[in-house]
């Protein structure tokens, strides 16, 4: 008799609004790789454009390319395994990060991934 395990991928719900106090600064980190998909590729054009949009003095955009050994501290302090969008949102001096697997959805248009990702960022940086 054959057994089957059935397995699920666990959701997070990033749409959720977070409070986090003192915000001194947010960095909005994407990890990327050296052979990148279309989707890959389009949301490092997204997220450049979003930046130009919502920048602040607050907020902070950093690309790390994930295979370089030079950025493995990185890597390692974001817990990233391989491609995403994480926020650090640094308050008190400590590192918040929180991955984001929502902002994916938006991809199909510029216009709802800039609302997406400055809401998400407004909720910390507006307290």
């Amino acid at each position: 008799m054959p057994i089957i395990f059935l397995t699920a991928c666990s959701q997070v719900n990033n749409d959720q609004k977070e409070t986090v106090e003192n915000v001194e600064k947010i960095e909005i980190v994407y990890f990327y790789s050296n052979q990148r998909c279309v989707f890959c590729k389009n949301m490092e054009k997204f997220l450049e454009n979003a930046y130009e949009k919502i920048k602040r003095d607050k907020l902070q955009l950093k690309k790390i390319n994930y295979d370089d050994k030079e950025n493995k501290e990185l890597v390692e302090k974001f817990s990233a395994r391989n491609l995403g969008l994480y926020f650090n949102i640094i308050s008190d001096n400590e590192n918040i990060i929180k991955e984001d697997v929502s902002v994916w959805r938006y991809l199909n248009d510029q216009d709802e991934f800039t609302d997406y990702l400055e809401k998400k960022t407004k909720q910390w940086l507006d307290n």
